[in-house]
């Protein structure tokens, strides 16, 4: 039996639904350039149901209209802000292959088409290029001096200086193209929570973990009198945009200073010139606790697109696999998950994941086959720092460090748990698995390869010359050879 229908709704993406569900307003509308998935494997919907559940009435706006405000213009005003994300992935990524060719599929939207009709320019698409400013500017003209808050991947990879593959040029931050009033960086639950509350008791939103502001150099000084426009102990100050455009080797530099301190998770703030503006960036918060990450877990999904009609690819994937581990720190250098995501492993209790593998295996939709347990790296599942922690975060290159500590009984109990619950034939891990660890743990790298790989183990050795895979901070070549030995005599 599905049990979905005791489940509340999916968040209402309408008016009409939100007056059908009794509301005179809405607090927070939530806009993004992905279809909705009431699926936790989505930010949009994670942070929705968040918000949801701290009593906020939240209202979502998926894949508008850019070329007018009227998809914005159904909703009344928000009574505290729009919060706004390109979705899944970062439009320009969506929407051009690295080459810069237009691409023809969009596995986050309806039947996998990027187009609304069948001209297919660029104005027909059904998410814009940059959708961060987009839909900035078309919720600014919609709800005049309503806050603006940026988030998701784009925004938070793009809250420097960056460069742009398809213009070919450095860009300075979106926080200030779309002049937002605040952006919220990496993972955000902590600080999404944080703005709601203090735009409801009408705070200000000054030093809110996890967030950048966007300041002139008057508001800087007079809202933070202590931080001196020098690098020291508690600032980093980056070279500026000018800088920056000068002399274009400093964007490494700044690059480089921005990745050391997110990995120590350091107190310092970061500071970034921009024309008349800073973009003053406070520390990261906290890695969620396990327990902070099985309650976000733990809130009711649906799992399904809505409107339930939809076929969508990045649903079928996805719809049955469950998210254990969360973080990741091998540090390649090409890699954009430990910038968003943090370097901290945070692995969720056996608990929680066995229930959510139970409530899939109620699903009507469900044909015996749980697609993943994963992350971004699957089998750092249960690892930790045997002194704490450290300012470098980089647990895995050029060796394992001596202070990781694996948990092969912990995983091996969590795969026979989840293979145990009624109804469940098959078990895959799906996401990416660092031979170094699957090494260090033989009987789960065989109990994987016997029972639980979907067709092909995913390891990303990435490339075989050893200067490449110095540059992109991967393992050697002949660590592949021993791993492909292993595999061998395994069977």
């Amino acid at each position: 039996m599905d049990k979905s229908s005791d489940y509340p709704p999916p968040l209402p993406v309408s008016w009409e639904e939100c007056r059908t569900l009794g509301w005179s307003h809405i607090d927070i509308l939530l806009i993004t350039g992905d279809a909705y998935i009431d699926h936790p494997s989505f930010g949009v919907a994670l942070i929705g149901r968040l918000l949801e559940s701290h009593g906020y009435k939240v209202a979502l706006l998926a894949q508008p209209r850019f070329d007018t405000n009227r998809d914005f213009l159904q909703f009344p005003s928000p009574k505290l802000f729009c919060g706004i994300t390109a979705g899944c992935l970062d439009s320009i990524v969506a929407n051009y292959s690295s080459n810069g060719k237009v691409r023809n599929r969009d596995e986050y939207s309806p039947n996998g088409n990027p187009w609304r009709s069948g001209e297919r320019k660029k104005t027909d698409r059904l998410r814009p290029d940059r959708a961060t400013l987009i839909y900035t500017s078309l919720a600014k003209s919609a709800f005049s001096g309503i806050p603006i808050v940026l988030g998701g991947v784009e925004a938070s990879l793009r809250r420097f200086v960056h460069y742009d593959y398809k213009q070919d040029k450095l860009r300075g931050s979106f926080l200030t193209d779309a002049k937002a009033d605040i952006l919220v960086y990496g993972m955000g639950e902590k600080a999404i929570l944080e703005v709601a509350k203090r735009l409801k008791e009408g705070e200000h939103l000054n030093g809110i973990s996890g967030t950048c502001q966007r300041l002139t150099e008057r508001e800087l000084q007079t809202n933070y009198p202590q931080i001196e426009l020098k690098h020291s102990r508690k600032v980093a100050l980056l070279p500026s945009l000018n800088d920056i455009f000068t002399d274009r080797k400093l964007f490494l530099q700044a690059e480089i200073e921005i990745d050391r301190n997110l990995r120590a998770y350091s107190p310092r703030v970061i500071l970034q010139k921009q024309q008349s503006h800073w973009i003053l960036q406070h520390p990261a918060p906290a890695p969620l606790t396990p327990a902070e990450l099985d309650g976000l877990y733990d809130l009711t999904f649906t799992r399904k697109p809505y409107p339930e009609h939809q076929e969508i690819p990045a649903h079928r994937m996805i719809e049955h696999s469950v998210t254990i581990v969360r973080g990741c720190s091998g540090n390649c250098s090409f890699c954009a998950i430990t910038r968003h995501q943090g370097p901290a492993i945070v692995s969720r209790s056996r608990g929680s994941i066995v229930r959510e593998c139970e409530q899939i295996a109620q699903m009507e939709s469900f044909r015996g086959t749980i697609s993943d347990l994963g992350g971004p790296t699957a089998n750092l599942y249960g690892t930790k720092c045997s002194i704490g922690s450290c300012k470098k975060h980089d647990c895995l290159y050029p060796k394992v460090c001596p202070n990781l500590r694996t948990d092969e009984k912990l995983f091996l109990e969590l795969l026979r748990e989840v293979s145990d619950i009624k109804g469940v034939n098959h078990l895959f891990i799906s996401s990416g698995l660092r031979m170094e660890l699957l090494l260090q743990t033989p009987k789960l790298l065989q109990r994987i390869i016997e029972s639980h790989t979907p067709g092909a183990l995913k390891i990303a050795p990435e490339h075989s010359e050893e200067d490449l895979l110095f540059l992109m901070h991967k393992e050697p070549y002949s660590l592949l050879q021993e791993f492909v030995a292993k595999c061998r005599e395994i069977g």
